[in-house]
């Protein structure tokens, strides 16, 4: 049996739509391409990036008086990003980097297009191998329901389908 691992993967094996809300804090995501019916958006207070394949690192703040700031750094691909409220999506290709926010009063900040630094996109290179490198399953082993499991600072374990059934809400507070 030919074992292939998850990051190896050229596409998608089927269609998705995934959503992650960052409220505030620091993501880096590779995202293989896209079957074209699925979707893959990382939403925020300031706006949305609709992935389609790419390596975006995003990093959002709060800012002291209420409002939020994003910087979005592409290292390969490209995303469209459409800022809360509306508005055109701005298109954002590989070493472009977009700077925005929105304000106490929920007014949007303007869009500051810049490039990443080498540094920057060494970095997000750097986050995008170690996670590979960190995977270490075969999607053989992802197709017959394993799970990953990962432990240290900041992280939590991935519960099995087992927990999940007899798992109860929490608040993530405490």
């Amino acid at each position: 049996t030919t074992q292939t691992k998850l990051n190896d993967l050229e596409g998608e094996p089927s269609s998705s739509n995934t959503v992650l809300d960052i409220e505030f804090g620091d993501l880096v995501v590779d995202v293989k391409k896209l079957d074209k019916k699925s979707s893959f958006n990382i939403e925020s207070p300031v706006g949305t990036a609709g992935i389609r394949g790419t390596v975006p690192a995003i990093s959002v703040a709060k800012t002291p008086d209420g409002g939020f700031t994003q910087t979005t750094s592409m290292l390969r691909g490209e995303i469209a990003f459409t800022p809360s409220g509306g508005g055109l999506p701005t298109l954002l290709g590989p070493g472009q980097s977009l700077s925005t926010g929105i304000g106490p009063n929920g007014l949007a900040l303007p869009l500051q297009m810049g490039r990443v630094s080498a540094a920057m996109l060494t970095s997000i290179q750097a986050d995008v191998d170690s996670a590979g490198a960190a995977m270490g399953m075969s999607f053989e082993d992802f197709k017959k329901g394993a799970t990953t499991t990962t432990t240290g600072e900041g992280t939590e374990d991935v519960p099995s389908e087992d927990d999940k059934k007899g798992a109860t809400p929490t608040t993530g507070e405490g």
